[in-house]
């Protein structure tokens, strides 16, 4: 098993991986160019050729201070339980404490917030959304 930064060759493994984890039909390709900025780190735990978790970390430069936003924890249901999505975390943390974040943020279900919370992770702020549902825009439901 390797933890490893992804690339533009493992584009539509991620795809298909975060599609059907999140109930996503989406068809439209991952940018080649999403891989190489330094603004944003998606690590993939794969088996030879095969992906198994993936999770990314965008790094956001607030005016005094940098922190980070974990998105799209993703592991297989084949590899849930192996301790994936911990390792590919926990080297976005890593990556984090690198570049001098102060603070990591992400947003969960509350099933999942067990997860998160053995890792270190506390419930802070109540946050909330609002989504784009592409024909009305940013509108109330």
């Amino acid at each position: 098993m390797q933890i490893r930064r992804a690339t533009p060759k493992d584009a539509l493994s991620l795809q298909q991986l975060i599609n059907e984890a999140f109930h996503r039909t989406t068809d439209a390709p991952i940018c080649g160019s999403y891989f190489e900025s330094s603004e944003r780190l998606t690590l993939v735990a794969s088996e030879g050729e095969k992906i198994l978790a993936t999770a990314s970390i965008h790094f956001l430069q607030k005016l005094d201070r940098k922190m980070g936003q974990i998105e799209d924890v993703v592991v297989h249901p084949k590899a849930q339980g192996l301790g994936l999505g911990r390792q590919v975390v926990q080297a976005l943390l890593t990556e984090a404490q690198s570049k001098e974040c102060y603070k990591i943020v992400l947003n969960t279900a509350e099933k999942t917030a067990p997860f998160y919370e053995k890792m270190g992770f506390e419930k802070g702020y109540s946050l909330t959304s609002i989504n784009n549902n592409n024909s009305k825009g940013f509108s109330p439901k």
